[in-house]
């Protein structure tokens, strides 16, 4: 499969336009393999990804590519964390059903998103709306996508 990738799309061109996606809608990720190695370097801010992990647990999103590559009809995960604001994704590309890269990211969500705000991370400089989220996950996944189907559709 990672050769799949390669032919398709190269590591840098890949990591220059997640750090696009990263840029645009505030949030963190990088990328993995399917076997969860990791292919880019985060894009977005580093520390405050890291920041985040010291928060929830760098394991919980792991655990996020974990069940996203067993289940072999979701795409995209997002999931609550303990705090109001915080967010962890899992975005899955496919191909003929299998695997072929996950995206894992997170995000901080401005206050006025939350539907509650008992408990919120603070002092984070990077915070994107919640729908900035949704819609940024949406549009990787579908041009990847896109770009997955239109060139081995010959095969």
């Amino acid at each position: 499969m990672q050769d799949m990738l390669q032919e398709l799309i190269d590591n840098k061109q890949l990591q220059n336009m997640q750090d696009g996606f990263a840029k645009l809608s505030g949030i963190s990720l990088f990328c993995v393999d399917a076997n969860g190695q990791r292919i880019t370097e985060v894009s977005g801010d580093a520390q405050e990804m890291d920041k985040v992990f010291s928060l929830v647990g760098r394991q919980k999103l792991f655990d996020l590519f974990d069940r996203i590559s067993q289940s072999p009809m979701e795409e995209q995960i997002v999931e609550d964390t303990e705090y109001d604001n915080v967010k962890l994704a899992a975005l899955a590309i496919r191909s003929s059903g299998r695997l072929v890269l996950c995206w894992l990211a997170c995000c901080v969500l401005q206050p006025m998103d939350c539907a509650s705000a008992a408990n919120l991370a603070t002092g984070f400089e990077h915070v994107t709306r919640e729908t900035d989220f949704y819609q940024t996950l949406d549009l990787l996944r579908m041009w990847m996508s896109q770009l997955y189907q239109a060139d081995y559709s010959k095969y």
